[in-house]
């Protein structure tokens, strides 16, 4: 694997976004998804969460 500055620069931006981005929707979430889950999976579990606030 190459290890060119675009390429490192893309890491560092991506281990800045995790560090300090991905945290701020999770401290007043009230639920997480799993986005390595299917689609079919995802789905149901937004149709569920649709249902229960009708």
């Amino acid at each position: 694997m190459r290890d060119t500055p675009p390429e490192r620069a893309t890491t560092a931006g991506h281990a800045h976004y995790v560090q300090t981005v991905e945290p701020l929707p999770r401290k007043t979430a009230t639920l997480e998804l799993d986005g390595r889950a299917g689609v079919n999976e995802l789905a149901a579990a937004v149709e569920e969460l649709i249902w229960q606030q009708t």
